[in-house]
C-alpha cells in the first residue's frame, strides 16, 4: 500500500446514530493507525480502517470523524518497541522512568499496565503529542500496551509445557514464551525480512534453552500457511502452527478479512 493510504470496509448495518451500541478499538503506533467498530451484543465488525504508514498521524486522527462518535466503550492500544516488565513486589510508579531506562533512553510520556495474570507491571513510553490528541478525542478510553494485552490473552491459554506465541504485525515481531504456566520471556523486535523473524525466534529459543523440537509455537498476525515466512519457520521448528481462529467475531460480506488472528490484538482487546 502507498504511504498514508487507508484500507477500510463498512458493514451495510453500520449506523453512526447507533454508536452507543458499539465499541471502538484503536491501535496506534508513532507512524500507523488502525481501528474497528464492533457491535457489542454479537461481536459483529461494523467498521474497520487501517493506515499502514503515516507521516502526519496527529492530523489523520483529528480528521477521522468515526472515532469522535459517542461509543458505549472504547480502548486504545499503544504499539511500542521498548518496554520492561517489573514484578509487582518491586514496582513503584515513582521509579517508572528508571525501570524503563534499563531498556531504552527514549522517553515520551511514560505509562504502565498492571498484568493481573502474572502479578507484574509493564512499563512503556509513547509520543506525548499523539497521546494528548487521543485523550482529547476519547478521554474515557481504556489504555493499554499491545504487549500487555497479548500477555494477558496468552496467559489464559494452555501453557503447561513449553509454549511460544509469535505475533507478526506492522514490521514488529512480538515473542512471548511460557514454561510450566509461567511467563519466562516477552520481547519485541523490528524486522525487515523473513530471515530476521527466523533469526530472532531461534536466538530467543537458544538463549532460554527452549527445545525447538518440543516447543509448541502459535503464530498470530500478518501470516498464513502459504507465506514464505511460515515455510521458513516450519523448516526449523517442529511444532509450529497458525493459531486456530476462535471465531468470536462476525465479519460482514464487505470485509476482505477472513481470520480474526490477522488483527488479533485489535479485536481481542475487547474480550
Amino acid at each position: 500500500m502507498e504511504t498514508g493510504k487507508s484500507n477500510s470496509f463498512k458493514s451495510k448495518t453500520f449506523n453512526a446514530k447507533l454508536a452507543q451500541q458499539y465499541h471502538i478499538s484503536i491501535q496506534i503506533s508513532e507512524s500507523s493507525l488502525k481501528y474497528c467498530v464492533i457491535e457489542k451484543s454479537n461481536y459483529h465488525i461494523e467498521f474497520f480502517k487501517i493506515f499502514p504508514s503515516l507521516k502526519d498521524i496527529i492530523n489523520t486522527i483529528n480528521n477521522e470523524d468515526i472515532v469522535k462518535l459517542n461509543f458505549s466503550s472504547s480502548n486504545i492500544i499503544f504499539e511500542n518497541l521498548s518496554c520492561t516488565l517489573v514484578p509487582q513486589e518491586f514496582y513503584s510508579k515513582e521509579n517508572n522512568k528508571k525501570f524503563l531506562n534499563f531498556n531504552t533512553e527514549k522517553n515520551g510520556i511514560i505509562k504502565s499496565d498492571k498484568i493481573k495474570n502474572i502479578d507484574a507491571f509493564l512499563i512503556y513510553s509513547f509520543d506525548k503529542k499523539i497521546n494528548n490528541i487521543i485523550e482529547t478525542i476519547l478521554p474515557q478510553a481504556k489504555q493499554q500496551s499491545q504487549q500487555s494485552i497479548l500477555i494477558d490473552l496468552f496467559s489464559n491459554m494452555n501453557n503447561d509445557k513449553q509454549h511460544a506465541y509469535i505475533n507478526i504485525e506492522n514490521n514488529k515481531l512480538i515473542i512471548t514464551i511460557f514454561k510450566e504456566n509461567k511467563l519466562i520471556f516477552n520481547n519485541t523486535f523490528k524486522y525487515i525480512s523473513a530471515e530476521d523473524i527466523l533469526y530472532y525466534t531461534l536466538f530467543s529459543f537458544e538463549q532460554l534453552k527452549i527445545d525447538r523440537e518440543k516447543v509448541e509455537v502459535n503464530l498470530f498476525g500478518d501470516i498464513n500457511d502459504k507465506d514464505e515466512t511460515f515455510k521458513l519457520l516450519y523448516e526449523y521448528i517442529r511444532h509450529i502452527h497458525i493459531a486456530k481462529d476462535e471465531k468470536k467475531f462476525i465479519f460482514p460480506v464487505e470485509s476482505s478479512i477472513r481470520s480474526e488472528n490477522t488483527h488479533y490484538t485489535l479485536l481481542h482487546s475487547i474480550i
